[in-house]
């Protein structure tokens, strides 16, 4: 088990920690002053000239709709609340680095609807990197994606969750990619030191670095793959998870950035990650599809097709059709229904249906597996072999796929 001057270590020598300043979170705690923000930016498309009288008014109209408290002082307060939201946009890419217009992102935030917010500010997290142009010259030690780094770290840790203190006392310190499996073993030699030695650690944390970390876990959990509660940052979807480092990983380079190249890449869409709800449900769909296949597969009506095809093959693939095999085995686990000799000395690999209904690709996919996999094992040429789908009925959708790739379709 590590000691506690182990863990302290990586806290006490480093002096660069993913620092964000009050700006950074434009309300008190929690995300419900998200809303707060959103109306903020509607309010600054509607502006005319960024000048002091144009950041009063929009305070004032702040305040007449209860986003502000009536105490301000109008001549130091109100400039405070402006900046904070003002350098809140430009981290995250919805205001230009110059503070005087708002991004592609900015617009679109400011238009959308509040079911959309949490993505927004996924995609923009996505490719939020440090080192930046919003940053001191301190943080041009760090290669990072603070954003995509915490998700690595939380899909792999035990339990899939950080809580505040191992976000403060070493995730937060790191400062480049290659570091996720230190911070793993960190957390969890953390985890197993008892309660009076992880209460020694966590008394080291200032209330500089405990706000900082709360802001970023807050912020974090804000998004859809995450969620905050109780202090503790979890993974409210693993699926979304898993596309969101899939499809980001491969993309993302750390940049040197001029303020015009960040204000280009940052504050516009990419489509490598936008939108990804719809990718996130087209991930669950498929597990569902999934999930009906694999059931389908053993019902009594597969059964009873299967035997059908079997004892009519010759009427359904022509006279002198002989069978193979039932359930073909791959030695991959895969298995195709039925294989056939057909009359001409080609085979016939079959997938059997029930029905094939709009957008049911999974018996389209089986059978083109089936065709390419058979001729490597049995050591014939591709057009050596035809691939077959039958179903007592198929969508006609799936027929015109079937058609492209070269599946026959029979409905019995």
């Amino acid at each position: 088990m590590a000691s506690v001057k182990k863990l302290l270590a990586p806290f006490l020598k480093s002096n660069t920690y993913w620092y964000i300043p009050r700006a950074f979170w434009p309300y008190a705690s929690e995300p419900e002053g998200i809303p707060n923000f959103h109306e903020f930016m509607r309010l600054l498309t509607k502006r005319q000239k960024w000048d002091r009288k144009g950041d009063i008014k929009i305070l004032e109209s702040l305040r007449s709709k209860g986003f502000l408290p009536d105490t301000l002082d109008q001549a130091e307060d109100y400039h405070v609340h402006y900046r904070n939201r003002i350098n809140f946009a430009k981290k995250l890419g919805f205001i230009k680095p110059s503070g005087r217009a708002l991004t592609n992102v900015g617009e679109f935030f400011a238009k959308a609807p509040e079911t959309r917010w949490p993505e927004i500010f996924e995609h923009q997290l996505i490719k939020w990197q440090f080192t930046n142009p919003t940053l001191p010259k301190d943080y041009d030690v760090f290669r990072l994606f603070p954003y995509i780094f915490t998700l690595s770290v939380i899909s792999e840790v035990e339990g899939n969750f950080i809580t505040l203190d191992e976000f403060v006392l070493r995730v937060s310190l790191s400062q480049n990619q290659a570091e996720k499996d230190e911070v793993i073993e960190w957390i969890s030699n953390f985890r197993s030191l008892s309660d009076t030695d992880r209460e020694t650690v966590r008394s080291r944390i200032n209330l500089v670095r405990q706000y900082a970390g709360r802001m970023l876990t807050l912020l974090f959990g804000y998004t859809p793959s995450l969620g905050f509660h109780d202090n503790i940052l979890t993974i409210s979807d693993l699926d979304r998870i898993a596309f969101v480092l899939g499809r980001a990983q491969p993309h993302l380079t750390l940049r040197t950035y001029t303020p015009n190249a960040w204000d280009k890449y940052f504050g516009s869409f990419d489509s490598t990650f936008w939108p990804l709800i719809p990718r996130a449900r087209v991930i669950k769909q498929r597990k569902r599809q999934y999930k009906r296949y694999v059931k389908r597969e053993g019902s009594s009506e597969h059964s009873a097709l299967k035997r059908y095809v079997i004892d009519n093959a010759e009427a359904l693939f022509g006279s002198g059709t002989k069978l193979f095999q039932e359930e073909y085995y791959f030695p991959s686990s895969d298995k195709a229904n039925l294989a056939f000799i057909l009359p001409d000395g080609k085979w016939l690999t079959v997938e059997v249906e029930v029905d094939v209904p709009p957008n049911d690709i999974v018996g389209l996919l089986q059978a083109i597996k089936y065709k390419y996999m058979c001729a490597v094992q049995e050591r014939l040429k591709f057009d050596q072999i035809r691939t077959a789908l039958v179903a007592h009925s198929v969508d006609q959708t799936i027929k015109d796929m079937c058609s492209i790739y070269d599946v026959d379709v029979y409905e019995v």
